[in-house]
């Protein structure tokens, strides 16, 4: 005993800051577990109780009674809890959710929604929002072992639960949602005997029955994703079985700011592609694991289709910058209606001799603004809500004026902003010649596409430039008195890329790129960092142009291409196997292991 006290008192002298340094190394799932053990090891050690319950993992279902005692004991404690991780299954539903009510300070939230769970649980949980939370997980699996048809006569769905999201306030900090349903059990696999079914006393049981349905219809995410709390949600991860989620996120205005996307296990059709990359144009990583077949039907189409996968990036480019120039284009030619009103005031007074019962004076309201001259403004992102149409004002004050003619705007299409693109298959995994065959293909598709966008800029700064040229020999000749007459339909070039800085003019005088910092933070997107060139400084304008083209002129890489599916057993944070879920090592920096790195964080 006195060698155990001798060994133990030097341990116990240490102070604090050092305990605190040292779990600070510790990972998170292990540090509560850790505490615990120093604590039970060390009573007298002068370990911080903070850290205890700074990051709660709960693992088994009697840990949830035995914390919300704790908490209801010691209030300073629940504004302890930052990050809060639901593990098992069995937990009680309304015990749970008055333990989360209680947490102020709550970071982190994961859950696994099982069969102890109701709708109305998720709805009073989520009735008001949880301001200080940025990370929200939620994953789903309500089957049973019996057959049970409880949920579908009283027609218990957790449609509501997105209801109630989409009714939270914008929250800069919430930038991770995470909604998972498990795949469906298959119907032959045979039940193994546990305390509900080993009642039975029949040896094993074949599931051949329905099991309940989590969502009856996914209309309510689209309401979510132009809601003001998908403002800022940078990380989306929704996987609904055979659920075609993205009819609800390919839509206008939709979750403007995300990098981030995982749709697996949902149904997309081939030609999605090219829309989920044009609909969200700051999309680095993409992860469509079991969405786009598996190895038998890749095996059968060769190269060719991931050639095609190549082209469809590509053309996601191309298809944004040509529906800009639409959208831009047509609000130019078509004035607002109260732009109509006020140009039909100020009509030009016809030719002829006035009558004489027309007054020379008038006793009518002056105080309506004349319309503006200026032949040129730009567009500005808007700080409020996306709407249904645009996260973007369109430019509806671009006008010409009685000399001038409407401009005509060309969008320069902007390089694929894409890092990683994960379309691994649980189902039929492919060997390891296979994946060094279809990753050179799609990147040399890539490439290819590549190599035609720049092509088409170079294209269209020569024009640009030409036609600079072309403004200024007439400019010289109008102020020479040698032609006079209305001036030519000239054409505005807009440079689409994202890294740009907002830049316009109205005539050549007037730097916009420092009066928009805040909502160029924001709204980062490609349709607000736009360059104009002014009617009478298109040479200046367009230089600047083609020294930001020349200086993004090295083709960036190709994305990672990862086809090893995920191993969906070891818990919602984690999605990388290292080769054990298909056999296919991970690609090194896919989509797979940049989710469990930034998740962890």
């Amino acid at each position: 005993m006195g060698d155990t006290a001798s060994c133990t008192a030097p341990l116990v002298l240490l102070p604090a800051e050092l305990y605190s340094a040292i779990l600070s190394h510790i990972p998170a799932d292990e540090l509560q577990r850790t505490i615990l053990s120093l604590t039970r090891a060390l009573p007298r050690s002068p370990i911080d109780q903070e850290a205890l319950f700074r990051d709660i993992r709960i693992e088994r279902a009697e840990q949830v009674i035995q914390l919300n005692r704790r908490l209801r004991l010691d209030a300073e404690a629940a504004t302890w809890v930052k990050h809060f991780f639901l593990g098992t299954w069995n937990a009680d539903a309304d015990v749970l959710i008055s333990l989360i009510k209680m947490l102020p300070q709550l970071l982190t939230l994961h859950l696994n929604i099982g069969v102890t769970f109701a709708p109305e649980h998720l709805e009073a949980l989520f009735e008001r929002p949880l301001s200080p939370l940025q990370s929200l997980s939620l994953r789903f699996r309500p089957y049973v072992e019996r057959p049970s048809y409880y949920q579908f006569h009283k027609g218990s769905y957790f449609d509501g639960t997105l209801e109630r999201l989409a009714r939270w306030p914008a929250n800069p900090k919430f930038t991770y949602l995470s909604i998972v349903q498990d795949p469906l059990p298959p119907k032959s696999r045979t039940v193994p005997r546990t305390g509900r079914s080993g009642a039975l006393d029949t040896g094993s049981i074949m599931r051949s029955f329905a099991q309940p349905i989590v969502f009856f219809s996914l209309g309510p995410l689209k309401a979510l994703s132009t809601s003001l709390a998908a403002l800022h949600i940078t990380h989306l991860r929704i996987r609904v079985p055979e659920g075609s989620v993205h009819e609800h996120i390919l839509i206008p205005g939709s979750f403007p700011a995300l990098t981030f996307l995982d749709i697996s296990t949902t149904k997309i059709p081939e030609r999605v592609l090219q829309h989920i990359l044009q609909c969200h144009v700051r999309l680095e990583h993409l992860i469509l694991d079991d969405c786009l077949g598996g190895a038998a039907m890749w095996a059968l189409a060769g190269d060719m289709w991931w050639t095609q996968l190549g082209r469809a990036c590509m053309r996601s480019a191309l298809g944004r910058a040509e529906d800009l120039e639409k959208e831009y284009n047509e609000a130019t030619s078509n004035p607002l209606p109260e732009e109509r009103e006020q140009a039909s005031v100020f009509k030009a007074a016809k030719r002829g001799r006035r009558g004489l019962a027309i007054s020379t004076i008038s006793l009518r309201d002056k105080s309506k603004p004349k319309p503006p001259s200026m032949s040129t403004t730009i567009a500005t992102p808007s700080t409020s809500a996306p709407s249904s149409t645009s996260v973007f004002r369109p430019i509806t004050s671009v006008r010409p004026s009685d000399s001038s003619p409407s401009p005509h705007i060309r969008i320069v299409p902007s390089y694929p902003r894409l890092l990683t693109l994960s379309t691994g298959s649980t189902a039929s995994p492919p060997t390891p010649t296979q994946c060094a065959e279809w990753t050179l293909a799609f990147q040399k598709s890539w490439m290819d596409g590549l190599k035609s966008i720049r092509a088409k800029r170079e294209r269209m700064r020569t024009a640009a430039n030409a036609e600079a040229a072309q403004a200024r020999a007439s400019s010289s000749s109008e102020k020479n008195g040698k032609e006079k007459g209305k001036s030519k339909e000239r054409t505005v070039l807009m440079v689409e890329d994202a890294e740009f800085d907002i830049e316009a003019a109205e005539s050549g005088e007037r730097n916009l790129g420092d009066a928009l910092p805040a909502l160029e933070e924001e709204f980062n997107t490609s349709a607000s960092n736009v360059t104009i060139a002014g009617p009478d400084d298109a040479d200046s304008k367009i230089t600047t142009s083609r020294d930001r083209l020349d200086r993004t002129a090295a083709l960036p890489l190709p994305p990672i291409l990862c086809v090893a599916a995920p191993n969906r057993n070891q818990g919602q944070e984690s999605t990388v196997d290292n080769g054990a879920g298909n056999g296919v090592l991970h690609s090194y920096g896919c989509g797979h292991s940049v989710w469990d790195t930034q998740w962890s964080q």
